[in-house]
C-alpha cells in the first residue's frame, strides 16, 4: 500500500486536528491505520485508587492489569493501583492490550519479550521485569499476536 501525506495549516481550528483518510476500498491497510488513528485520539487518561484516594494516571503508564480475589488491578512502574473496570471491558476498548490469561492482561507497548521454555511454558516479560505467565488456553491469541507482527 502507497499513501501520501499532505498538511495543511488551519488558524481556525483552534487546537484541534483533522484527519482525513481518503481510500478506494475499506481492506486490512485501512483498518490497521484507523485502529492507529483511534489509539491516539482516546481518552489517555484514567481514574484509579491508593488507598483512600483517586488519582489521575496516564494509560500509557500501564504495564499490565490483573484480577486478585474480587478486585481488578493495574500496575505501573512504580504502583499498584485499585481500578473499577472489569477485565473484559479494559480488553475490549484498547487495542494495545491482550490477554494472557483469565486474570492478566498485558499492554503490549510494554512488553519485552515472550519467553519460551522447554516445557511448553510461556513466560510475557515485562518493560518492569515482570514475568507473567500465559495461559495454555491463550497460547494460539499469543502465536497470532506475534504472526501480525513477524518480518
Amino acid at each position: 500500500m502507497k499513501f501520501k501525506i499532505f498538511t495543511k495549516k488551519n488558524p481556525k481550528l483552534e487546537n484541534k486536528i483533522n484527519i482525513i483518510v481518503e481510500y478506494k476500498e475499506q481492506d486490512e491497510e485501512y483498518n490497521k491505520l484507523i485502529k492507529y488513528i483511534k489509539r491516539y485520539t482516546e481518552n489517555t487518561k484514567i481514574i484509579v485508587r491508593k488507598d483512600y484516594d483517586e488519582i489521575i494516571i496516564n494509560k500509557e503508564d500501564i504495564i499490565y492489569y490483573f484480577s486478585d480475589k474480587k478486585n481488578n488491578y493495574c500496575k505501573t512502574k512504580d504502583e499498584t493501583y485499585r481500578i473499577r473496570s472489569k477485565l473484559y471491558e479494559i480488553e475490549k476498548e484498547n487495542s494495545e492490550c491482550l490477554r494472557i490469561s483469565k486474570s492478566c492482561i498485558i499492554n503490549t507497548y510494554k512488553l519485552q519479550k515472550f519467553d519460551m521454555s522447554i516445557s511448553g511454558k510461556i513466560l510475557a516479560v515485562m518493560e518492569d521485569g515482570s514475568r507473567l505467565q500465559v495461559s495454555r488456553r491463550k497460547v494460539c491469541d499469543i502465536k497470532d499476536f506475534l504472526d501480525e507482527r513477524s518480518i
